[in-house]
C-alpha cells in the first residue's frame, strides 16, 4: 500500500476491504487515552475558536487543529473518542484502532460528508507503518462507508505546508486575543461598505475615519477564520492582498 493510492472502482475497495477485515464495529469513550510517552509537544486548543479544548499530542496534530478552527465549515474537533474493533483477516486476530479526530461540518458547508474520520500522520511516519497500519485504516473505512455523510482520511504534514500552513498559524494566533466588542463592530460595518479591498487600502481608509489601523488587523484576520472575509491563503499575506467580503456578487 502506498501513501497515495490511486483510485479503484467501488466494488474493488469493498473487496480490497473485506479481504482485509471483518466484523468491524465501534464504540464512543469519554475516557482519554494515556498520552504517547515519547511526545515532546502537548497541549490543547480551542476548536471552534473559544470552543472546547481539544488535546494534541505532536505539532502535525496541532497543525491540524489550527487548519480546523480557522475553517468556519468545522463545528466540533473529537481527540481520540472514537474506537473501531475488527478481526484482521489476515492475522487471524482481534485488533483495535482509534483513530486521532472526528471532525465534524456543518449543513450548509456545502460539503458532500458531515462528519471525517482523520488520523494525522507524517509522511515519512505514514510509510513506515503501512503494512502495521492497513487493517486498521481499512477497518476505519469500511466502518465509515456503512455510517451515512462519514468519510475516513489519512492526513499528513505535505498535506499541511507552505504558506497555507503559515496562513493558517497567523489567522489562528489572533483567534484567542481579547478584543473591544463596540470596536469590531465598527470594523466589521467599515469593511462590508465595498466588495473588495487590499489589506494596505482597509488600513490607510480606517485611519482616514478614526479606526486604530493596528487595531484593525486582528479584526480582519478573526472575520477571514469565520468566513466573514476570503482571501488566497496560498500566497503570503500582506499589504498587497486582496480581500473580499463573502456573500459579495463580485468575485476577484
Amino acid at each position: 500500500m502506498t501513501p497515495y493510492p490511486q483510485k479503484t472502482s467501488p466494488v474493488r475497495n469493498r473487496r480490497q476491504l473485506t479481504s482485509l477485515v471483518s466484523e468491524v464495529a465501534s464504540r464512543w469513550t469519554d475516557e482519554q487515552l494515556a498520552p504517547r510517552p515519547l511526545s515532546a509537544v502537548r497541549g490543547s486548543i480551542s476548536v471552534p475558536p473559544r470552543g472546547p479544548l481539544v488535546p494534541f499530542e505532536s505539532s502535525i496534530e496541532r497543525d491540524f487543529l489550527m487548519f480546523c478552527r480557522t475553517s468556519h465549515r468545522v463545528t466540533a474537533v473529537h481527540a481520540q473518542r472514537l474506537v473501531i474493533d475488527f478481526q484482521d483477516v489476515k492475522r487471524g486476530a482481534a485488533r483495535r484502532y482509534t483513530p486521532d479526530f472526528v471532525v465534524e461540518v456543518a449543513a450548509d458547508a456545502g460539503l458532500s460528508w458531515r462528519r471525517a474520520v482523520v488520523e494525522v500522520k507524517t509522511h515519512r511516519d505514514l510509510w513506515r507503518s503501512r503494512r502495521l497500519m492497513r487493517a486498521p485504516y481499512a477497518a476505519a473505512r469500511t466502518w465509515a462507508a456503512g455510517q451515512e455523510g462519514t468519510i475516513f482520511r489519512v492526513v499528513t504534514d505535505r498535506m499541511m505546508s507552505g504558506e497555507w500552513l503559515s496562513s493558517t498559524r497567523l489567522l489562528s494566533g489572533h483567534l484567542d486575543k481579547p478584543f473591544d466588542v463596540q470596536f469590531e463592530q465598527d470594523c466589521v460595518a467599515f469593511l462590508q461598505q465595498r466588495d473588495s479591498y487590499r489589506i494596505s487600502e482597509i488600513l490607510a481608509l480606517a485611519q482616514q475615519r478614526g479606526l486604530n489601523p493596528q487595531a484593525l488587523l486582528p479584526v480582519l484576520y478573526r472575520m477571514v477564520a469565520r468566513g466573514q472575509l476570503s482571501l488566497d491563503r496560498g500566497q503570503p499575506i500582506g499589504p498587497q492582498t486582496w480581500v473580499a467580503v463573502v456573500g459579495s456578487q463580485k468575485r476577484l
